[in-house]
């Protein structure tokens, strides 16, 4: 029940209202394209023909400025949408001058949500759409348990007294939150679950540093990446209202939100208010008494400039920094790319060598991770890796637990071609290792079956509550209590 404050605070905001304006702002966004498909001939992860490129882009045009669109999307197109990376590097080849150029994920995000609205997703969208038609159903919930369990099995059942005080503080940070703190650090789901080891990096800095702080990685919080990438528009427009509103309802309320995942350090900070559209996040940013909102490596980075934590081991290795997409392209179109700051943390770190590779900023890789069916992925991956291979590193950091793994599959694939080995790491870790903190790594079950690791971890609860809810959810939609199990 929102208490009256919070009434009172989002007056004025209409969440519904704004929901209804996708389609005048993805014309507002498509307005400016001049449809010379300059973007898609030089895609990173897919070929396209200078006379494919300018056919997509017109057809996609045409589409958005029709009468209700109802034009019909060929094949051809349909697969661009859906297979499209959104890694923004197109946008560096797109003529228009920054100020009118918009991140490809917005418009290939809003393309998805009217393809679902109509009809003319895949299949397989189609369907999921029935699991996810609002927010209260029960796959986010525990989708994320049953995964992390069959994924690093071993990290959930072993007794080092290390591993135990590390799941002690993830667990407590995958509940919903009882009280809040100054400073509020939202690990997000997929890395609170499935990379608990990198969230716990950050935890330990904050502990050293001494400050007020609470961690965040529960479902009701999700910022509504999944959703967004899906097409399902509405249910991210009320996930994210959601999460404004259990902001709001924290008692201190924060003052600064930390955000680890990349993804949703793009759902949080992005604007779209010249397009006329207030998301519901940066309503919380834009509200009187608003909360600030900053990346781990640039909060990292304060602590270390107020002597609140003293980077004083040295760690003689040479190392290569990865610019990620979403925090670098993807916010270079906002004004505020994350570029310097994780370099000046890492030059804060004694005897660390930062060479850099020559696809740096906003000519950085892509991992690759959302390009779906891409034939030319590791391609990326070997032309970076030999790169770097010839600056005198081979060891590859990056802010992102989805690039790590990404990285690391292309690492693993490609070792006997390049005949070295690469090492991916999360820049947090050598943070850690200066402060005196190691981190040990998630531990991964290489023997057994899927049916040991299932018994081992106790996943088989989760699988049954899924089932069991997801069930009620689609049959018996008003006997269906999404908290039962909280």
């Amino acid at each position: 029940m929102q208490t009256i404050e919070i009434l009172t605070e989002l007056k004025g905001y209409d969440v519904e209202k704004e929901k209804r304006k996708i389609v005048s702002v993805l014309r507002k966004v498509m307005k400016p394209c001049k449809s010379c498909g300059q973007c898609l001939i030089n895609c990173k992860f897919h070929d396209y023909s200078e006379k494919d490129a300018r056919y997509i882009m017109e057809e996609v045009k045409e589409y958005v400025f029709s009468k209700n669109l109802n034009k019909k999307l060929s094949k051809k197109v349909k697969n661009f949408i859906w297979n499209c990376g959104i890694c923004e590097h197109c946008n560096l080849y797109c003529p228009l001058s920054i100020d009118k150029k918009m991140p490809r994920s917005v418009w290939i995000v809003l393309l998805r949500a009217t393809l679902v609205k109509n009809g003319q997703a895949p299949l397989v969208i189609k369907i999921m759409n029935k699991f996810f038609r609002d927010i209260h159903n029960p796959i986010l919930k525990y989708i994320w348990p049953i995964m992390a369990k069959l994924n690093v099995p071993d990290w959930y059942i072993t007794k080092n007294p290390i591993h135990v005080k590390i799941r002690d503080a993830i667990e407590k940070a995958r509940k919903i939150p009882k009280k809040g703190a100054e400073i509020c650090f939202f690990g997000g789901c997929g890395h609170t679950w499935g990379s608990p080891d990198v969230v716990y990096q950050m935890i330990s800095i904050l502990k050293e540093s001494k400050v007020d702080f609470i961690t965040i990685g529960n479902s009701d919080y999700c910022c509504g990446t999944p959703y967004a990438i899906l097409g399902f528009y509405d249910v991210w427009m009320d996930q994210m209202n959601r999460l404004l509103i259990n902001y709001l309802k924290l008692k201190p309320r924060p003052k600064k939100l930390l955000l680890q995942c990349p993804g949703c350090t793009t759902i949080h900070m992005f604007d779209m208010s010249k397009y006329g559209v207030d998301l519901p996040l940066d309503f919380l940013r834009k509200m009187p008494n608003g909360v600030k909102m900053q990346h781990v490596t640039e909060y990292a980075l304060e602590l270390v400039k107020e002597s609140k934590i003293k980077l004083k081991n040295p760690i003689p290795m040479t190392v290569t920094y990865n610019d990620n997409c979403s925090i670098g392209r993807r916010l270079e179109l906002l004004g505020r790319p994350i570029y310097d700051e994780p370099r000046e943390l890492l030059n804060s770190i004694p005897e660390i060598k930062l060479v850099e590779s020559d696809y740096v900023r906003e000519n950085a890789f892509c991992c690759g991770a959302m390009a779906r069916n891409s034939p030319k992925k590791y391609e990326v991956h070997e032309e970076l890796y030999k790169n770097i291979l010839e600056k005198g590193s081979d060891i590859l950091l990056t802010p992102c637990m989805g690039c790590v793994s990404s990285f690391k599959k292309g690492a693993n694939r490609l070792g006997h071609k390049l005949r070295h080995k690469i090492l991916i790491m999360d820049i947090l870790q050598l943070v850690n290792r200066s402060l005196g903190n190691e981190i040990p790594k998630r531990q991964k079950m290489t023997k057994g079956s899927i049916i040991k690791k299932i018994i081992k971890t106790g996943a088989y609860k989760d699988i049954y509550r899924l089932i069991k809810e997801t069930l009620i959810y689609m049959l018996f939609p008003k006997k269906y209590n999404p908290h039962k199990y909280d």
